[in-house]
């Protein structure tokens, strides 16, 4: 249980730029150097490269080919907007833009809390923790309201906290006193409404775990302890730990960013390699790699779902899905046989529990992962994660010990010969 236990203090970290502190942390505890504090790598060197909420994390192996895990460190929330403070009738709320596919109605009249960053223009950085509420209203008052469509009923404009009685000037000042920030400074701030609740475990036998981003720092944690934990490393062992997937990976920190290209560039040349485009492109397709990300488990609660003999259920281990997308596999990725049957044998000839698993009915659901962003740079990819219920709900569950299959499968796919 000691990696349950610790992924229950990882959990702690609750916005992408806290998730990479820790593992950052970790990394230099282990040893691990930045790639340009080094001149040339060997085998059994370790280094990483950080920009915001990106890092990337590598163990020089025997053989030159690539075994990549990557994952994501963001996970559904809601962010503060550029001018957040807003005073209606006495109360003082802060406006709001979600993120990432929520349902809005998960986020009311819960225990949430303000997590981030204020840079202001002369350099100085606030760090930000307080608590707040999106507030809901009486029962007694909603008759009218509950002839609403489910997707009328709640306005994302009105996924404000409060956060003072007042006045929005009288707040304003109390901050400028306190910390000398002024209302602008808010335009260069990273301020996200997190669920303020505690990581737990539950169950009969205690073989749950309730806390908010399993998907996917269940995956980003176990990968990452995989990396650190393995015995020997058989190619190259890279960790790509990246952002924005929940909304399309379209920034310089997330999976389609030309960073992963300049680090995996830096690794070739600090191994003797020209690091060459060319070298670039067989290193790519020489390698393989596993988009660690998890997958919507089965709930019996809502089974007509699910595609019942296809869905993975908590506890059954690992799920590999062999292919991902909408309607028709569309704007997916999809692993050869050949490559799924060498992930297979890995977890079979090591012990490790696992399943397959799609995600709901055909036509009616799917959905994305950055495994398209290493199948068009042409590695051998699939997808493989913890199952979880409630998924892009404030509180996730995973099970215990498919937390725990997953670290001995991306642990076993690093050392594997």
């Amino acid at each position: 249980m000691a990696v349950v236990s610790d992924y229950l203090r990882f959990l702690q970290n609750k916005t992408e730029e806290e998730v990479v502190d820790a593992l950052l942390a970790e990394a230099r505890r282990a040893g691990f150097q930045e790639i340009g504090a080094v001149d040339s790598l060997s085998e059994g060197d370790g280094v990483y490269f950080r920009r915001g909420s990106f890092l990337a994390v590598a163990v020089i192996g025997e053989r030159p080919e690539g075994r990549v895990i990557v994952s994501h460190v963001d996970a559904p929330r809601i962010d503060l907007k550029p001018r957040p403070f807003v005073e209606r009738d006495g109360y003082v709320y802060l406006k709001t833009h979600y993120y990432g596919g929520i349902k809005h109605y998960n986020w009311i009249g819960i225990p949430l809390e303000i997590r981030g960053k204020v840079v202001t223009v002369e350099g100085n950085e606030y760090s930000v923790s307080i608590p707040t509420i999106i507030t809901d209203f009486a029962p007694h008052l909603d008759r009218d309201w509950r002839q609403k469509k489910l997707s009328d009923a709640f306005d994302p404009e009105k996924l404000e906290p409060i956060v003072a009685l007042g006045g929005k000037n009288a707040v304003l000042e109390k901050i400028r006193d306190e910390f000398d920030v002024d209302e602008p400074d808010f335009i260069s701030a990273d301020l996200k409404l997190v669920p303020r609740v505690e990581p737990e475990l539950f169950g009969v036998n205690r073989e749950f775990i309730m806390a908010y981003g399993h998907d996917d720092r269940s995956s980003v944690f176990a990968s990452f302890r995989a990396l650190l934990d393995a015995d020997y490393h058989a190619g190259m062992s890279i960790g790509f730990f990246v952002d924005r997937e929940e909304v399309g990976s379209t920034t310089e920190t997330s999976a389609a960013s030309e960073l992963l290209d300049w680090f995996i560039i830096r690794l070739l040349e600090k191994t003797g390699g020209s690091g060459s485009y060319s070298q670039l492109l067989h290193f790519y397709a020489h390698s393989r790699v596993i988009s660690a990300d998890v997958s919507a488990g089965y709930d019996p609660l809502y089974g007509e779902l699910y595609d019942k003999d296809n869905a993975p259920r908590l506890g059954n281990g690992v799920v590999i899905s062999k292919y991902s997308g909408v309607g028709g596999k569309a704007l997916g990725s999809e692993a050869r046989a050949e490559y799924v049957a060498w992930v297979r044998r890995i977890l079979e000839e090591n012990d490790v529990p696992y399943q397959p698993g799609t995600l709901g009915k055909a036509g009616k659901a799917g959905g994305g992962t950055v495994a398209t962003h290493f199948s068009t740079r042409g590695s051998d990819v699939v997808d493989m994660g913890a199952p979880v219920l409630s998924m892009h709900a404030p509180v996730e569950v995973v099970a215990c010990a498919d937390v725990e299959s997953a670290y001995r499968a991306y642990k076993y796919f690093y050392e594997w010969v």
